[in-house]
This record gives C-alpha cells, structure tokens and sequence, in this order.
C-alpha cells in the first residue's frame, strides 16, 4: 500500500496566513483558539517541524500562541502533552469543523513523508486524535466524519481516519459504511476498516469481515480481519449466530497458505476459539506443509508450526508429535464420523503427553520456537556486575556475573538450534553492533564463528536498545501498517537496566512505537531481565515512571512473548 504525504496543498498558505495572525496579535490580548491552534499544529507537524521527542516546547509554539497552553508552562511540557492540552480545549466546541481537524491530525499521523521518524512518534499523535474524536458526539461532528468514511475519493488517509473512528462506535448503523471500506480499492483504507473492528465491540461487522477476508490478498489487511474477528469471537460468542461462526471458521480456513505465516497463525489463533471440526484437517495440513519444505520463509514459520500444533491440542484432545503430521492424518481418518470437539482445556501449552515427546531449546528457561530468531544482547557497563537474583530454569547462578551469563546462555542455545532454523545476534551499548548482516542458518560452522564471537564481547558503555531493535529488526517504516524488514520471527532480548541512550530513550515511547509496527509483523518477543541491587531498581522506576522489569515485562506482554525477571 502507498503513504502520500498527507497534506493539501493549500497548507503553505495557511500556514503562512496562520504566522501572520499570530505576530500581529500579541498574546496578551488573544483568548484562548484551540481550532486554531490544532491546526496549526498539525500543518507545522506534518512538514516535520515538530520534534516530539524534546521535553520541552517553545514559546512560539502553536498552543502557547493561541493561548491554550500558558506561556510559563512552555518549559514544563513537550509537544505531545501540547497536543492533548489543546484538544482538550476544543472539547465544548463540538462541531463539523472540531470533526474535520481532527481527522486532518489522525490522517497525517497515518501516513508517511516527513512524520515518519521516531521523533515524530505517529502512533502516539494517532492515539491523542483518537481519543478526541471518540469524545465528540454531536449530530453535526459525526455527521462530517461519516461523510469523509463514505467518500470514496476523499483523501485517502483522512478517509482511514474517519472509518477506524466510526468503527469504534458499536453502530449497526455504521455496518455498510464499514463493508463499503473493507471493499475498497485502497489497501490503507481496507485496514482501516478491519482496524475498526478490531476491539471486538461491533459484532454486527462480523458478516461485512468474513466477506471481506475471501478475496483478500494483502497481509497485513487479512491479518486484522482474522483478529477483528477473533475479538468479536471472545466478547460476543453466545450472541453471534451459530451460521455466522461456522462461516467464521471457514473464511479462517480458506485464508491458510494464501498470504505469509503471519496472517496463518492469526488464523490458527481464531480456529482455536471458534472450535469447529472443520478446523482440524486443515489445521493438520499446516503442518505437512511444513514437512514437505516447499515454501518460502514468507510462508514457513516455527511460530506457526507451534500455533497449528497447539490449535490441533486444543480442539482434539490427541496428543501426536507436531513433526508426525502422518500420525495426526491417520489418526484422523479413524475418527472423523464421530470426532466431537474437545472441551476447552486449562491450558493449551503442554510439554508433551502419551504420544508426544518434547525436548524444546530454550534461553534462560523460554522455549525458542521460531525458526528465524533474532537474540538481542546488552553489553553495557552494568552487566559486568554480579547476579542479584537467581533463575531457576538456568544455570546463570553458575556465572560470576551477568555478562558471563549472557554469554554462556547464549552459546547453549545457539549450540542447540537445528539446522532448519537461522539465527543471529546483535549486541547493544552505546551502539549496536550486529554479528552478521543477516539471518544465517544454524550449520555447525556458523555456531562455531558465533562462539568465538560471544566469548569476546565485553561490558561497557551505556543502554542503547533502540539502536539494537532498529537494526536487527531493519525498521523501515514506522507508519500505518508497515512492518518490519527482516523476516524474523521470534525475538529474545535480554538485559539489566531501562535504556539511557540512543535516538529513543522513553521506555513508554519504545512500547509504543513497537507495538504499533509489531501489529503487522506479528513477531513474538520475549524478554529476560537480570535485576541490579534493589536500590537501584527503586530509585530509577522513581526517575522514570517504571522500572526496567515492568518495562520488559510489558514489551514481552504486548507482543505475544514470555518475560522473565530475575
């Protein structure tokens, strides 16, 4: 999908009349002008002026000049908080024209051009414009944005703005507008309209989502269809007709193969919660395509592999080898005519059972399962300081410090891997340094190199992750449905403090701007976090609002991993 830059072209010369007001108007005799001010916010924002990752704003900022944001208060904040302080300003004046700028301030955070940096953090803008359009509520206000989700040649990201806001309102009203935008020409538009969906609170779209999901071709669209549904599936399954979830399930089905493994293993994670019979020949197909090795890795994934296996657990009962899908075949022939779905089990991850052996790789005691796996290092001063805590699940008490542990652990799992996966490894401190320059399969010769390259690395320096997840994941874009450039999928990282250098610092905004990418890539992260003297894990949550075991905990949570702290 393209990303115009989303601005008019009649934007210089607002703003430049803009400008003009503002130096002739002194502050002091201005009241407060919030649609003034967010305008021209988003105009200075959107050619790329606006540095969001600064703490502090100027007096010449567009809140302080239109007396939103008091002068004093200019060195207190930055532009994010700016920009919520002025929409909260506007919020008695709701109205069509309230509507239409803040659909022009969401279409600009969706696209590209010149917001599409760290320091412009669109996921975080996107989230403010959000916020304002779900208070607005007047007749009016909604009336403009169901006019803009409707025109089918309107700008295309204002048009993706105003069908994700519309979603988010649980209006069967709004049913053919969001199957009028999941059929559209445009692919940012069509995301839109499954991103709409995605809370699971409009259950009525499900019909408009399982239309949609049969002829798609793009991944990430088909992507969040399955999980719009899968939403609905969870918060709405004894109101959704019977009909309607067994044609959930077979539009799950009939998407496995057509895009990459990250739309499949949406689509086991859905077939697990609909349990329907249905599901379980193609669930055990899955994995004899695996078997037979005939597919790029756009469309293999260890993560998949799993997702199926552990789907087929959950609706059968049986407990067969995800390497034998002969087995699981076989078994199904005998008992097709009379299968019955299985009762929810407690839990759907176990280590084997009576048909199963499971002997899985693991780094500090979290099974490795992807096939191309990226393992993320810290390497700063501090891990040369000895283990506070003790993981059970590893032999980091062995190690005189964290750095030795790293290292050892490391070469353990890689010394493991087997010879269908690829791997590779990227080491942060004040920089980042990759061992290679891509994934490399895990052939004895490359553990070998990699060994020699583990036992040199060394504490020192700062805490850089940002550098680190930058290049060994290629981020390419940060804009709207973008993922990232390295086909990885499944991501550890590990380390012992919260990061203090780098183009991005704020935990809050690394989770943010991970989350929003990770959306479409799909990866699983797990994190591992090796605590320092209790003292100082208090007094740096103190500093920064979280300590570096929340902030790994959460960065493992919102992206489908396992996060251990010791």
């Amino acid at each position: 999908m393209t990303h115009p830059v989303p601005f008019r072209t009649r934007w210089p010369l607002a703003l430049a009349a803009l400008v003009a007001c503002v130096l002739v108007a002194p502050l002091s005799a201005q009241k407060a002008e919030p649609e003034k001010a967010l305008s021209l916010w988003t105009k200075m924002y959107g050619s790329g002026k606006l540095d969001l990752s600064k703490p502090r704003i100027q007096s010449s900022s567009p809140g302080v000049k239109f007396g939103c944001v008091p002068k004093e208060r200019a060195q207190a904040i930055g532009h994010l908080e700016e920009l919520e302080t002025i929409c909260r300003r506007m919020e008695k004046t709701d109205n069509a024209e309230v509507a239409e700028l803040l659909i022009e301030l969401v279409g600009v955070s969706l696209g590209g051009g010149r917001i599409d940096t760290p320091e412009a953090m669109p996921a975080s803008v996107a989230k403010v414009g959000d916020d304002a359009i779900d208070r607005l509520g007047s007749t009016e206000a909604l009336a403009f944005i169901e006019s803009v989700a409707r025109d089918d040649k309107a700008d295309e990201l204002e048009r993706a703005a105003a069908v994700r806001a519309l979603g988010r309102r649980d209006d069967k009203k709004y049913e053919t507008l969001i199957e009028a935008a999941l059929g559209a020409e445009d692919g940012l538009v069509r995301l839109a309209g499954a991103d709409a969906c995605s809370n699971g609170k409009n259950r009525f779209a499900a019909p408009a989502l399982i239309k949609a999901l049969g002829s798609e071709q793009e991944d990430a669209v088909a992507a969040m269809i399955l999980i719009a549904m899968r939403a609905i599936v969870e918060q709405h399954k004894e109101a959704v007709d019977e009909d309607v979830l067994r044609r959930i399930a077979d539009s799950a089905i009939g998407v496995l193969g057509r895009c990459t493994w990250r739309t499949d293993v949406e689509a086991c994670e859905l077939l697990m919660r609909v349990r329907s019979a249905q599901s379980v020949p193609a669930l055990i197909e899955v994995l004899e395509r695996w078997q037979e090795k005939k597919l790029d890795e756009e469309k293999v994934s260890g993560t998949l592999r799993h997702a199926a296996h552990d789907a087929l657990k959950s609706l059968t009962g049986a407990v067969f080898a995800m390497e034998q899908p002969e087995k699981w075949r076989e078994w199904w022939g005998t008992v097709k005519n009379e299968f019955v779905v299985a009762d929810v089990p407690e839990k759907v991850e176990g280590k084997g059972g009576p048909n199963e052996t499971v002997t899985e790789n693991d780094f500090f005691g979290i099974p490795v399962r992807g096939s191309r796996v990226l393992f993320v290092v810290d390497s700063s001063g501090s891990m040369a300081a000895p283990i506070h805590g003790r993981n059970p699940s590893s032999d980091a008490a062995n190690y005189s410090n964290k750095m030795d542990a790293a290292k050892g652990e490391l070469k353990r799992v890689v010394a493991r891997l087997t010879i269908d996966q690829q791997f590779n490894c990227v080491r942060f401190s004040n920089s980042s340094e990759l061992w290679k320059k891509g994934l490399v399969e895990a052939s004895e010769r490359n553990k070998k190199t990699f060994d020699k390259w583990a036992d040199d690395l060394r504490a020192d320096g700062g805490t850089n992750l940002w550098s680190a997840m930058h290049d060994g994941l290629a981020w390419e874009s940060l804009v709207y449905g973008s993922r990232y450039g390295a086909t990885v999928d499944e991501v550890f990282i590990l380390s012992d403090g919260l990061p203090s250098l780098g183009e991005v610092q704020d935990p809050k905004q690394i989770l943010r701007l991970v989350a929003e990418t990770n959306r479409y890539s799909r990866l699983k992260i797990n994190t591992v976090y090796i605590s320092g003297p209790p003292e100082d894990e208090r007094r740096f949550a103190e500093i920064v609002g979280m300590s570096g075991a929340d902030f790994m905990r959460q960065l493992a949570e919102q992206n489908g991993g396992t996060a251990i702290s010791f």
